[in-house]
C-alpha cells in the first residue's frame, strides 16, 4: 500500500504544469512554525468541516483571519495552498489504504465526488481511479 502513496507523491512532485493546471509541490525545506501549526489544525478539522475552515483554523490558533493570512504570506504560502496540500496528503493516504473514492472525497472535506475528482485531476493530472490503477 505504501508504494501507491509514494507513486502519487512522486508523480505530483515531478509533473510539469504545462496543460495540467496548478500542481501541488512539497517544499524542499521544513515548514515554518506557522505553516506547521496551520497544517496540523487543518488536518484535524478537514474531515469534519469542508467550507468555513479558515475561520475555525484562525480561532484555534488564537488569531484573526487577516493575521493568519498575513503570517502565511510572510512564510511564502497561502491558506488555500496549505489546505490543498493537506487534502492531497490525506487523499493519497486513504486511497493507498484501499478506501473508496467516495469515502475519500467526503473525508477530505469535499461536498461531492465531482469536486474531489476535479481536485485530484488538478493535483495529479489524472483521475483518482487512473492514478490508483497505475500505482497498483
Amino acid at each position: 500500500m505504501e508504494g501507491k502513496a509514494d507513486y502519487l507523491r512522486e508523480r505530483t512532485r515531478t509533473q510539469s504544469n504545462a496543460g495540467q493546471g496548478e500542481t501541488l509541490k512539497k517544499e524542499d525545506t521544513s515548514p515554518t512554525p506557522i505553516v506547521a501549526r496551520v497544517e496540523s489544525v487543518a488536518r484535524m478539522l478537514i474531515p469534519h468541516r469542508g467550507q468555513g475552515l479558515r475561520p475555525l483554523v484562525a480561532k484555534q490558533l488564537a488569531m484573526s483571519e487577516r493575521t493568519l493570512a498575513r503570517r502565511l504570506a510572510e512564510a511564502g504560502t497561502t491558506f488555500t495552498h496549505i489546505c490543498d496540500r493537506v487534502r492531497f496528503d490525506l487523499a493519497v493516504e486513504l486511497l493507498a489504504r484501499g478506501q473508496s473514492v467516495t469515502i475519500v472525497a467526503l473525508d477530505c472535506g469535499y461536498a461531492d465526488l465531482p469536486a474531489f475528482c476535479h481536485a485530484m485531476a488538478r493535483w495529479t493530472g489524472t483521475s483518482a481511479l487512473k492514478a490508483m490503477r497505475r500505482a497498483a
